[in-house]
């Protein structure tokens, strides 16, 4: 692994106390693709860094980011090198909500301002709200004035349930110095279920909004049972059928299939296309078959098997690919995730069958192995213990690197260097008195983005550093 770029970066340095509430944040993530030819192996694709405030974090099951400064490094063909950072800003300084974000791109050296997205958020939903808004805008930067120009507009208007009932989205006009439709999206609610959608686009010429194509969902006993699709022709001026999704449940309300149909207009009937059958298990997706339509045989042909474990906190533990064969289905594809003990995934990777050594073994694909790593932010402390003052320095390493420890009393000190991979490459212990520094030697590892474990009594740190020569 090979960075072109100095990385500096200080992530999150902190103690862990058995009296204190924490919090497991995201502080680093690598992704890795594979390349069986020429025994290249695991080939680093990207790696990103994320640095917080207060008590903010991300989660990557949810989906929600939620970090100060986001650093990425992607792989330009010799090796990782800096390529993107994200700045966001707050509403306030312990607010969860979004302000603005600031994509940068390295070149030639330097940070250079790409694009910024401002967000604002409806007062009625109060200020624990970071989902909903009601407006956000984005510019991209002009490097002739070195300023901002503003692109695109998106407007929400929410009902006194939150639902959104529509979404305008407009272009700037920079001639005119105004915001021109584009294109709007109107939704309806019954019982705080959604049951129509339609999508209009604006024309310039006629200066009005002409229909492009809706969605009609219907229930019945709260579970939705068709999803119909049509779009409008213009030389008939009608809306017109195109596919239907009906969906069917079993007693506990889960579904249980999936059909999707195509409009055939010559027939003035409906033709299958694929369906999904669904098995469950305390709740969770344990099987999944994926079948098409044979117009020859009108039958079912079971094209994949998808299969699902889970484990007692009901994580994804594996999704299985298979294939059918002559008998039975035919090991295709394997997908593995792992945890710690906030329910955090930590690494995922994925495998192909070999067929002919009859194996599991990594996929050539350009995204087959994930590391996920975090530290622990104490929040609501009680009786907290002195905190751990770590300085490494130089940054980036080259052929050495001081850890250095402020101690406030004797202990054992356990520390650990991992690669990107999540791979040990240096391990040591020792007793100290009070403060503690070693140098260790870094010279044999390549360059490239390392993470720090030191314990000792109730604490415990993590820490990013970078090697590069």
């Amino acid at each position: 692994m090979k960075i072109n770029s100095t990385l500096t970066i200080l992530l999150c340095c902190l103690s862990v106390s058995v009296h204190a509430q924490v919090i497991s944040r995201l502080t680093a993530q690598a992704n890795f693709g594979y390349d069986s030819t020429g025994g290249t192996g695991y080939i680093p694709k990207d790696s990103s860094v994320f640095n917080y405030s207060y008590s903010r974090g991300s989660d990557m099951k949810t989906n929600l980011y939620l970090f100060d400064t986001s650093i990425r490094h992607a792989n330009q063909g010799s090796g990782l090198a800096l390529s993107e950072r994200y700045l966001r800003t707050y509403d306030d300084p312990t607010s969860v909500r979004v302000a603005t974000e600031i994509k940068q791109e390295y070149v030639n050296g330097a940070w250079k301002n790409s694009q910024r997205t401002t967000y604002h958020y409806p007062a009625a939903f109060g200020t624990t709200n970071n989902e909903k808004k009601d407006t956000i805008t984005v510019e991209v930067w002009n490097n002739l004035s070195n300023d901002w120009y503003r692109l695109t507009r998106t407007s929400i208007t929410y009902n006194a349930n939150k639902d959104v009932t529509e979404e305008l989205f407009q272009r700037f006009n920079n001639l005119n110095q105004t915001w021109d439709n584009d294109r709007v999206t109107t939704q309806t609610y019954i019982g705080g279920k959604i049951t129509s959608r339609l999508i209009k686009e604006w024309n310039n010429t006629t200066s009005a909004w002409n229909n492009t194509q809706q969605i009609t969902y219907t229930y019945s006993s709260n579970n939705l049972t068709n999803e119909l699709l049509e779009v409008w022709d213009k030389s008939i001026s009608a809306w017109m059928k195109m596919n239907k999704t009906e969906y069917t449940y079993n007693g506990a309300g889960e579904n249980t299939s999936k059909i999707l149909s195509r409009w055939i207009p010559t027939t003035s009937s409906w033709l299958f296309i694929f369906k999904n059958d669904y098995e469950y298990t305390s709740g969770n997706v344990k099987a999944d078959t994926f079948s098409s339509w044979d117009d020859g045989t009108s039958m079912w042909t079971q094209n994949w098997l998808y299969t699902y474990t889970y484990d007692n906190n009901k994580n994804l533990l594996t999704s299985l690919t298979r294939s059918p064969g002559p008998d039975s289905f035919l090991y295709y594809r394997s997908q593995e995730w792992t945890y710690n003990s906030y329910n955090q995934p930590t690494r995922f990777i994925a495998s192909e069958w070999d067929f002919v050594t009859k194996m599991w073994v990594p996929m050539n694909a350009s995204s087959v192995l994930s590391n996920y790593y975090y530290t622990l932010f104490n929040v609501g402390v009680r009786h907290l213990s002195s905190s751990l003052n770590v300085n490494v320095f130089p940054v980036p390493a080259q052929n050495f690197l001081v850890v250095g420890i402020n101690m406030d009393s004797p202990a054992e000190i356990r520390a650990t260097l991992y690669d990107m991979q999540g791979r040990m490459v240096k391990y040591w212990t020792e007793n100290t008195q009070g403060n503690y520094q070693r140098t260790v030697p870094v010279s044999e590892l390549p360059n490239g983005v390392y993470i720090l474990q030191v314990k000792t009594g109730n604490k415990e740190l993590t820490k990013t550093l970078s090697i590069q020569r």
